[in-house]
């Protein structure tokens, strides 16, 4: 009977040493695979503090924006609406982005926020980002015709205008965010070598490897269509805003320099008349 209890004993301790160094044999794995799951506490508080003062800021901020702008109807003008836009695609970027990318500071993996809120972000995160850019070229569209055409900006440049733009501008970013959350679902990275077993540590939410190769395609067009291209198109309209104030400061200091030439010539003019008089 005691040998049996003993046998039982060491049974069970081989098991319980068996089944640690297969815990420690997993996480040397997935700290070989994945990296890291959590940075030194010195980084991971300095970006923590980071994080919420962005997002402290951000929200009252942003939000500060909204209401001034809908409280005042004399802030109704398209520039502002413009603004109103933007400060919304800002906070939806703060509110659902930056609060799991900060957990991810603190836990690289595994994802454990479940799929609907997975699929969510991945869209809102894509299509915020698409509405900021296109608000910010389109505003500076909004800058460009108002300097450099202004007689043509009285008519082009008006409110009702402005707000169908921006709603167009949030349905194409709509539109063209749509492959991402398509494509974004949760799955195991890793498995137990050997087997076809998942680990459970290495839950991840986004694109999974059967169609990584056809989603670079979607990532190099959108990098082209939401940053390259309005990228190049705003700095073209700065450079011809900036030519054409410099171009207007030169005439108006031309037409000065013609006036103070004037005023020299009959001031002239008078004292010549005025000797004349006294010589006779």
């Amino acid at each position: 009977m005691a040998v049996n209890i003993s046998h039982a004993i060491l049974t069970v301790t081989l098991d319980s040493i068996s089944n640690s160094s297969d815990v420690f044999n997993t996480y040397e794995y997935l700290n070989k695979e994945m990296g890291e799951k959590r940075q030194g506490m010195v980084a991971v508080i300095t970006l923590t503090i980071v994080y919420c003062v962005i997002f402290v800021t951000g929200i009252v901020g942003n939000m500060s924006t909204c209401l001034v702008i809908g409280r005042n109807p004399y802030l109704h003008t398209a520039t502002n609406y413009y603004l109103l836009s933007l400060a919304v695609s800002d906070m939806f970027t703060l509110l659902l982005g930056l609060p799991p990318e900060l957990y991810s500071v603190w836990e690289a993996y595994p994802w454990r926020f479940g799929e609907a809120f997975c699929i969510f972000k991945s869209f809102f995160s894509e299509m915020t980002s698409y509405a900021s850019v296109l608000t910010i070229t389109a505003f500076t569209g909004e800058r460009y015709v108002a300097i450099c055409y202004p007689i043509k900006s009285q008519t082009f440049s008006n409110l009702r205008r402005a707000v169908r733009l921006i709603f167009i501008i949030w349905f194409v970013a709509c539109i063209c965010a749509l492959p991402f959350p398509i494509h974004t679902r949760l799955f195991y990275y890793l498995k137990y070598p050997n087997t076809t077993q998942p680990i459970s540590e290495s839950l991840q939410c986004n694109i999974p490897l059967e169609w990584i190769d056809y989603m670079k395609s979607m990532f190099q067009i959108s990098s082209f269509v939401f940053f390259v291209l309005p990228m190049g198109i705003i700095s073209i309209m700065y450079i011809l805003i900036g030519l054409t104030l410099k171009r207007s400061h030169f005439n108006k200091n031309s037409a000065d320099d013609f006036c103070k030439l004037e005023a020299k010539e009959a001031a002239r003019n008078a004292v010549i008349k005025m000797l004349g008089k006294y010589s006779q």
